[in-house]
């Protein structure tokens, strides 16, 4: 099955090392064009959704081990790195 990928989180510093690891998975990054005093000119935020098959319930467990906790949710999974409502 394919599903569609996206995070909790959705901002990192350019720094963070999840932003390597994320790209692996097909996710791509852009800057902010805001001037806000709020965001950091070395933040990222994430564009796009890229897509993961997995085919078994195994991959799927393999997933989780590796990158967390998940939100499964008809054809997408939400790595949940972070707090949300």
């Amino acid at each position: 099955m394919k599903f569609e990928l996206s995070d909790t989180k959705g901002i990192y510093n350019i720094n963070d090392k999840e932003v390597e690891e994320f790209t692996k998975l097909g996710f791509k990054f852009r800057k902010s064009e805001s001037k806000s005093t709020l965001i950091d000119e070395d933040d990222l935020f994430i564009e796009g959704t890229p897509t993961i098959e997995l085919n078994s319930l195994e991959e799927l467990m393999n997933f989780t081990r590796k990158w967390g906790k998940i939100v499964l949710n008809n054809d997408t999974i939400e790595i949940y790195n972070d707090y949300r409502e």
